[in-house]
C-alpha cells in the first residue's frame, strides 16, 4: 500500500508545480485542475501543425470525428505506433482493406474487434497479441484464420463467419490451429 500512496503524493506534488506555474489552474470547485486557456490555445495550434497528432476539442468528445484527411483510404503503417497501452480497439464497419503494422505490436490489447469490415481479406499474424482475450472477425472477407491464433492462450471469445459461404465452418481449422482433437 505504501507504494501506491507515494506514488499518489508524487502525481500530487506535480500537480502543484504545474499549478505554481500557472500551466494549470483549480476549478471553482476545487475537486479538478484544468489546462490555462492560453496553454491550451498554444497547445492546440503546435500539434494542428504537426500533421502526426489529431486534435479535436470540445467537451466530451466520444467519437473518432469521420472527416479526418485520409482515414478513408486506409490507416498508415505506423497509425498505432504510440498507442500500445490501448486495450479495446474496434474498427467494426469500418472499409479498411488491411490492418497497419502497427496493430501487431499493440501487447496490451485484450480485444481486437473487426466485425464488418467488408473490405477486409487477410489479417496478419496474431502471435504477438498474448494478452488478446476476445478476437472478432465475423462478416467479412477473410478466407482463412489468422497465423498466430494458436498462440492466443488467453483468448475466450472468438468469432468468424465470413462472406465466403465455403468458408463459414471455420471450426475444424480452428481446432487444427489451436491443437485440439
Amino acid at each position: 500500500m505504501g507504494s501506491r500512496q507515494a506514488e499518489r503524493d508524487r502525481g500530487h506534488a506535480i500537480l502543484n508545480k504545474l499549478e505554481n506555474v500557472c500551466l494549470l489552474e483549480k476549478c471553482e470547485n476545487g475537486k479538478c485542475v484544468k489546462m490555462h486557456d492560453v496553454i491550451r490555445d498554444m497547445a492546440i495550434n503546435i500539434t494542428r501543425k504537426n500533421s502526426r497528432f489529431m486534435v479535436k476539442t470540445g467537451r466530451n468528445l466520444e467519437d473518432l470525428p469521420s472527416e479526418i484527411d485520409g482515414l478513408h483510404e486506409g490507416l498508415p503503417n505506423s497509425f498505432f505506433v504510440h498507442m500500445l497501452g490501448l486495450r479495446v480497439l474496434d474498427l467494426s464497419c469500418t472499409n479498411i482493406a488491411f490492418l497497419p503494422d502497427s496493430i501487431y505490436d499493440m501487447v496490451n490489447l485484450r480485444a481486437l474487434i473487426l466485425c464488418e469490415c467488408r473490405e477486409l481479406k487477410q489479417v496478419g499474424s496474431l502471435a504477438k497479441l498474448k494478452e488478446l482475450r476476445e478476437l472478432d472477425l465475423s462478416w467479412n472477407e477473410m478466407e482463412t484464420i489468422p497465423d498466430g491464433i494458436e498462440e492466443l492462450v488467453l483468448l475466450k471469445h472468438f468469432s468468424w463467419i465470413s462472406y465466403h459461404s465455403r468458408q463459414q465452418s471455420g471450426g475444424a481449422e480452428w481446432v487444427e490451429k489451436v491443437g485440439g482433437p
